[in-house]
């Protein structure tokens, strides 16, 4: 299965992922970049899905949970 990437202008992911990763817990840092992932495609996923969606109240709702959701 083929995957659309972006250009020139494209996302330093790994750099992004190091970041969450450093700032995570010691403690989990056994699963710190599995963590990383997560919480990184949970945050991009509700700010897509939020501005996708044409009710203004649930796109409200869909980052605030995203945001109170546990780490």
């Amino acid at each position: 299965m083929r995957v659309a990437r972006l250009g020139a202008g494209s996302l330093d992911g790994e750099g992004m992922l190091e970041r969450f990763v450093e700032s995570g817990s010691k403690a989990r840092k056994k699963h710190a970049r599995r963590d990383a992932i997560h919480i990184l495609s949970s945050i991009v996923g509700a700010l897509v899905l939020a501005r996708a969606i044409d009710d203004p109240e649930l796109s409200q709702e869909i980052l605030r949970e995203t945001r109170a959701a546990p780490d």
